[in-house]
């Protein structure tokens, strides 16, 4: 996959307007895209004991099995073979999107005045333990 990069612009920038995050700061190599690293996430917060390793290994090898007729110059990365880099850029884009994920769903409590310490007792019925939205 290729990306179209304007001039002047960031190549960390060009990938995540469509939907890719680096591994590295400065030119990219490899990319993965938010969906898997999105998918990483909420298997993370079920099953704390999933490794980095593993997860990278079954992507590698799902890519393989899924991608066969795919040559490594059609790939633009040796990404297919598993090796230690890919474990390591995996985890760096994985804690830049949770960065991402954490500063936006802080603009989303700000927006809906939830970024009080007392928000849930303004909002919420302790007998019932609903929230109610005041409008």
């Amino acid at each position: 996959m290729s990306v179209r990069q304007r001039e002047e612009e960031n190549p960390i920038v060009s990938l995540m307007h469509v939907g890719l995050i680096a591994g590295t700061p400065t030119r990219p190599k490899i990319a993965f895209t938010v969906d898997v690293l999105d998918v990483f996430y909420h298997l993370r917060r079920r099953q704390p004991s999933l490794g980095v390793q593993g997860f990278v290994k079954a992507v590698c090898a799902f890519q393989q099995v899924c991608n066969p007729h795919l040559s490594p110059l059609q790939t633009n990365v040796r990404q297919f073979k598993y090796v230690n880099s890919i474990e390591q850029l995996f985890s760096c884009a994985f804690n830049v999107f949770s960065k991402v994920q954490r500063r936006l769903q802080t603009r989303v409590n700000t927006a809906l005045s939830q970024d009080t310490p007392n928000w849930q007792m303004i909002y919420g019925c302790p007998a019932c333990d609903n929230v109610f939205i005041s409008i």
